[in-house]
Parts: structure tokens; C-alpha cells; sequence
């Protein structure tokens, strides 16, 4: 593999080191709920920070043809960090600063952050560009997130989280792991037959991405701490791959 590529492989390396430490990080926090709940913020911080990371480095593509796949990553993961980041806020802000019907908004735009993830990674494996200044397209990702910001504020939310039982969520869990695997296998043929290593990292974050999405359609609302870390590993692996990035 050639030396340019080392960066990419060593942030991949980095990030599942640093995955592999949540087990007996969970071990330290101690049995039951309260370790769970006391795991899941940090998860969640860095899940949100390395959506950030990926915006950052997307940013500054080198060539104008990168560049322009580089804001489709720029707008996905913007509106997928902002996501990340309300939907923390709500969840951990405690009973007496928490609104009625918080529990059903963070679950909304959880919900939509996992949509704008599966849905950048699709359009990166056809190779979807987005032309123009990249700032112009994150100014784009904060008008989507305002729009979706908005809508946890009405009746939506609730419907959600209650429709159909409250199984609604594990049949976009389902939805959301069969088009990541579809993008997994696009990106992964594409990265045997073109000899493109940064393809390939991207079938790695997509087939990270369909673990985290099966664990939600299995498991549902029970299993928030280890889900936190699939962006965690997902994350590191589509910050590597960025064209013309780390």
C-alpha cells in the first residue's frame, strides 16, 4: 500500500484501539444502569466530535474535483454531528432542566442523524458531487438541521416514538442496515476492481454503520451505550478516507 495512505490507516487503527478500551472502561464504571448512563455521554461526545472532525478535514480538499465529493460528506456529517449533539443535550440535561417530551424529541433527531449518515454514505458510493464552495454547503447542513431542530418541536416526535407500538424505529433500523450494506458492497467492489484504498475505508465505516443498525432493530432503546461507539469506529474510518483528506 502506498506510504500516502499510512495517515488514513493509522487513524483507523487509532479510533478501534480507542473502541476496544469502552469494555473494560464499562468494567471501571461498575454493574447496572448507572454505568451504562455514565459511559453513553462519552460515547456520544466523541461520536459527535468526530463527526466534526470529518466536516473539518472535508473542508479542505486539495483538488477542485475532491473537493465537490468532499462537501456531500461536509452536509451529511454537519447535519449528523448537530443531530448528535441536541440529541445528547436532551438526553442528558436531568429531570429539572429536561421539557416534556424530550425523551421522543432526542429519539427524532438520533433518528435523523442515523438517516443523514446512511444516506451521505450512499450518495458517496455513487459517486454523487456536489460543486461550489464547501462553506456554502455547510451554511447548507445548518439550514437542514434548523429544519430539523424545528420539527422536534411538534407532534411529530411523538408519533414516532409511538407508532406501530413504538416498532417503527427498529423498521427504519432495518431500512437504514440494508441500504448501508448495499453501499458497503458498492464501495467494497469498487475499491477491489479500481485499486482505490479510500473506497475501501469507506465500506469499512458502512459495514460499521450496519452492526450499529442491527443492534438497534435487535435490541431497540436497550442497548443506547453500545451503539454510541459504532460511530466512534464508523467515524474514524470515513474521516481516513476523505479524498484528498488526513
Amino acid at each position: 500500500m502506498p506510504w500516502s495512505d499510512a495517515p488514513a490507516i493509522t487513524v483507523v487503527l487509532v479510533v478501534a484501539v480507542l473502541a476496544l478500551v469502552v469494555v473494560p472502561l464499562a468494567q471501571m464504571l461498575g454493574d447496572g444502569a448507572g454505568a451504562q448512563h455514565g459511559l453513553e455521554p462519552l460515547l456520544e461526545l466523541v461520536a459527535v466530535l468526530l463527526g466534526l472532525l470529518v466536516v473539518s478535514v472535508s473542508l479542505h480538499a486539495l483538488e477542485a474535483q475532491e473537493q465537490a465529493r468532499a462537501n456531500v460528506l461536509v452536509v451529511g456529517f454537519g447535519v449528523a454531528a448537530a443531530c448528535n449533539f441536541l440529541h445528547g443535550v436532551l438526553v442528558h440535561s436531568g429531570p429539572v432542566h429536561m421539557p416534556p417530551g424530550s425523551a421522543d424529541m432526542s429519539l427524532w433527531l438520533s433518528s435523523w442523524a442515523r438517516v443523514a449518515e446512511a444516506l451521505t454514505l450512499g450518495l458517496t458510493a455513487t459517486r454523487l458531487s456536489a460543486p461550489g464552495p464547501a462553506r456554502a454547503w455547510l451554511a447548507a447542513a445548518g439550514g437542514v438541521t434548523l429544519v430539523l431542530a424545528g420539527s422536534s418541536l411538534g407532534p411529530l416526535p411523538q408519533w414516532f416514538a409511538h407508532a406501530a407500538d413504538g416498532a417503527l424505529r427498529q423498521v427504519v433500523a432495518v431500512g437504514l442496515a440494508l441500504a448501508l450494506a448495499a453501499s458497503a458492497v458498492v464501495l467494497h467492489r469498487r475499491s477491489r476492481s479500481e485499486e482505490a484504498p479510500r473506497e475501501r475505508l469507506f465500506a469499512w465505516a458502512a459495514g460499521a454503520f450496519v452492526c450499529g443498525e442491527v443492534t438497534v432493530g435487535a435490541l431497540g432503546g436497550a442497548f443506547d451505550a453500545g451503539w454510541s461507539a459504532v460511530p466512534w469506529l464508523s467515524g474514524g474510518g470515513v474521516c481516513a478516507a476523505v479524498p484528498g483528506g488526513v
